[in-house]
């Protein structure tokens, strides 16, 4: 009889418990000024095989990049740059109605920039 795998790590993010294969998602959340770690466990509902571990795998970088946010800042960027970037990930996050004084608020501050 097989001896049965211990729960535990089996990749960078990859977590096994009682057979099956979760994604461990971490990201950083600011509000009133304070940074708050967190993390996000998310079922794969793949058992715990090598095969299955690299596929877990490809689907953590898939859900790291949908919660954390598709662009990453440059530290160089312009202001511009940056207004852009913030335009993009809050047309995802809010209503149309919504977006529109955003983008036209974010307009004018281009224009001084």
């Amino acid at each position: 009889m097989a001896r049965k795998k211990k729960d535990g790590m089996r990749a960078k993010g990859i977590f096994s418990r009682n057979g099956r294969l979760y994604c461990i998602i971490s990201y950083i959340t600011i509000k009133d000024g304070e940074r708050t770690y967190a993390t996000k466990w998310e079922k794969t509902e793949l058992t715990d095989t090598p095969e299955n571990i690299r596929k877990a795998s490809k689907m953590r970088e898939i859900l790291q990049t949908r919660i954390c946010g598709i662009h990453t800042i440059d530290k160089d960027a312009s202001i511009s740059q940056f207004v852009d970037i913030f335009l993009e990930r809050k047309r995802h996050e809010i209503a149309a109605s919504t977006f529109r004084p955003y983008n036209d608020k974010c307009n004018r501050i281009k224009k001084y920039f």
